[in-house]
């Protein structure tokens, strides 16, 4: 097995950016009702040739 530091180029070991875990959001999205959008209810063209 190969060290970090026998790996570069120098001879200078590696350092590592070790910081805190990505902790996910405690709070659970609100759940909302779907509503309405432009695209529920087609122009009359469009049903007519449908």
């Amino acid at each position: 097995m190969i060290e970090a530091e026998q790996v570069t180029a120098e001879g200078e070991e590696r350092l590592m950016d070790v910081g805190p875990p990505v902790v996910a959001d405690r709070q659970a999205p609100l759940l909302i009702q779907p509503s309405q959008r432009p695209l529920d209810h087609p122009a009359m063209a469009t049903q007519a040739l449908a």
